[in-house]
C-alpha cells in the first residue's frame, strides 16, 4: 500500500519495526507512543487490534501508525434522526480507529489523513463486505477533533456516566461504501 503524497509507504506492524525513535512532541501524546512501544505487536500477533505503520520506502523505522478495533455504537447516542428504523439491537457493529499518530517531524505532511484514509478503504473494502460494520468511531484528544471534524467525523452522544477527556465522534461508512460500488445498496 502505497501512499502518493508523502512517499511513505503502509503496511501492518512487523516484529523488526523501530519504534522507539518515534517523537510526538506533546506529553499528552506519550500513551500513543506507549502503546506502540510495548502493546502494538503483542495486540497485532493476539487479534486484539490491527496497527498498521507508515514507513519510508526502505526504512524499518515508524514514522506514523493507526490502529484498528473491533467496537459498537450505542443506539441512544446517535441523535434521533439518524437511527435505523427496525434494527432490534440496543447496539450498531463499527470499527474503531484506536491510536493514529505522526512523528513531529513528518506533521503537516497529509499523512495524518492518508492513515485515516487507509483506515477508511480497509474497512469499507474489506470488511463491510462480509461483516455488519456501518461506522468508524474515535475517541479524539481536543486537540484533534476539528481534524476528524474535517474529514467528516460528528461527536457522539456522551453517555450520563462519561467522565473522559476525550471527544467520541463518528463517521457513517454507508455512504462510504455506497460511492465506492457505484450503487445505491453495497
Amino acid at each position: 500500500m502505497n501512499a502518493p503524497q508523502s512517499g511513505l509507504h503502509y503496511r501492518t506492524i512487523h516484529t523488526d519495526d523501530g519504534v522507539n525513535s518515534l517523537r510526538l512532541g506533546d506529553a499528552s501524546l506519550k500513551p500513543l507512543k506507549a502503546f506502540l512501544k510495548k502493546d502494538a505487536r503483542r495486540f497485532h500477533e493476539e487479534y486484539l487490534a490491527r496497527t498498521l505503520v507508515g514507513v519510508q520506502p526502505g526504512e524499518r523505522t515508524v514514522v506514523a501508525f493507526a490502529t484498528l478495533v473491533c467496537a459498537n455504537i450505542l443506539v441512544k447516542q446517535l441523535p434521533e434522526e439518524e437511527r435505523i428504523s427496525g434494527f432490534r439491537f440496543n447496539s450498531y457493529p463499527a470499527m474503531m480507529l484506536a491510536r493514529l499518530a505522526v512523528d513531529k517531524r513528518f506533521q503537516g505532511q497529509g499523512i495524518g489523513t492518508e492513515l485515516l484514509d487507509l483506515a477508511i478503504s480497509l474497512v469499507v473494502g474489506s470488511i463491510m463486505p462480509i461483516a455488519g460494520c456501518r461506522y468508524l468511531l474515535v475517541d479524539a484528544k481536543e486537540s484533534s477533533v476539528r481534524f476528524y471534524e474535517r474529514h467528516g467525523f460528528a461527536k457522539l452522544g456522551e453517555l450520563p456516566d462519561s467522565k473522559r477527556d476525550l471527544t467520541s465522534m463518528y463517521i457513517d461508512l454507508l455512504p462510504v461504501a455506497r460511492a465506492v460500488s457505484g450503487a445505491d445498496k453495497p
